[in-house]
């Protein structure tokens, strides 16, 4: 009774908070690339942060706001203008060029805003990014420097408390160390507020066994959401989030019924691998909505990063429910009836995540 009362709490939070939806709308990507005469930055944003920028920046600049992306076009080129400041020794320094097309849609749907500042390849980089102040609070801007032949100068993720990147070419490069801890922290939130991800892998270990069981169904979810996380971040496979997030619920959905209806589950570890697939390209949006691997922003660090994120905070999610579930078997709370209750609970969170996300794909 306890489990169903949890579950059924539980459930009435992510309904009523909205968290059912797929779709992070506090990240985006900004590339630096030092030239002999130039920084070029290449601003990349998902379609829902383009049009939260152009909404919050076109009410306060008393504009109606535009109801398409293609009709924020105009207003985004002179926002961006607007909201990066880039110094150059004791000056601020204004584009210098504009290229025609600097939005455009990539192949992951984001948009593109590019722009040149006149600068030395030697100058000492400063960029406030003051469009952060524009997005949705909580929002994050992954920011690479690189040289004109790609190589990662410094890099970090910047937020509505930090909006300033400053690097100086006689420093030695330790910023990446940065990056690595933020991509890191950023993949534990991921997984620690991932709801569904989350119960999926509650729905589980729900039913019990030991150590050895548990640790073969999360080693299978871990190789099987890594495989399909690094083959999306690197871009050779793409499917779209109106294909995996329903996946992702039918596989929760899939769970609860295989508890209820299911009495031998020795070899559970073999589908979470199959669905640890779904939930890998799901893991993966996250990076993809950020930018990274696009305009020839680094990938490696990022990847490594948040996938350790990801691992160790359901290490840490694992160690503290599994023995809470030992210890509710033993104690005769958690019995066989209980479970099918909570796996009832989790099939219609499931289910109601599954239509959830065909109606908003």
């Amino acid at each position: 009774m306890k489990c169903m009362n949890t579950l059924i709490v539980v459930v009435s939070c992510l309904r009523f908070t909205g968290l059912v939806l797929a779709h992070d709308p506090g990240l985006s990507t900004l590339v630096l690339t030092l030239d002999k005469d130039r920084l070029d930055a290449v601003l990349t944003l998902s379609p829902i942060d383009a049009k939260a920028l152009g909404s919050v920046s076109g009410k306060r600049m008393g504009r109606t706001p535009a109801r398409t992306v293609a009709a924020l076009l105009p207003q985004l080129e002179e926002i961006t203008e607007e909201g990066l400041e880039v110094r150059s020794a004791a000056s601020v320094e204004e584009p210098s060029q504009v290229v025609a097309e600097r939005i455009r849609e990539s192949s992951s749907d984001n948009l593109q805003i590019r722009l040149a500042f006149p600068m030395k390849a030697q100058s000492r980089v400063s960029l406030r990014s003051r469009l952060i102040h524009d997005l949705p609070a909580g929002h994050r801007q992954y920011v690479s420097l690189l040289d004109r032949d790609g190589t990662v100068l410094a890099d970090c993720l910047l937020d509505g408390q930090h909006d300033l990147f400053e690097f100086e070419p006689t420093e030695s490069i330790t910023q990446p160390g940065r990056s690595f801890r933020e991509f890191l922290v950023l993949g534990a939130e991921h997984i620690i507020t991932g709801y569904d991800h989350l119960l999926f892998l509650l729905a589980l270990l729900v039913v019990g066994g030991g150590f050895m069981s548990a640790a073969k169904i999360i080693t299978s979810f871990t190789v099987a959401h890594s495989l399909t996380l690094a083959v999306a971040t690197l871009d050779w496979v793409h499917i779209p989030p109106g294909v995996v997030e329903p996946l992702i619920a039918a596989s929760i959905v899939y769970v609860g019924a295989e508890n209820i209806l299911c009495h031998n589950l020795n070899r559970r570890w073999l589908l979470t691998f199959v669905f640890g697939l779904a939930h890998g390209f799901g893991f993966a949006s996250v990076l993809r909505d950020i930018g990274v691997g696009e305009a020839g922003s680094p990938v490696a660090v990022p990847l490594f990063s948040f996938n350790l994120g990801v691992e160790l905070g359901q290490i840490a999610i694992a160690a503290i429910v599994m023995p809470l579930l030992w210890k509710m078997k033993s104690l005769g709370v958690l019995t066989t009836r209980s479970v099918q209750i909570c796996s009832y609970g989790v099939a219609a969170a499931g289910t109601y995540w599954f239509f959830e996300r065909l109606l908003t794909a």
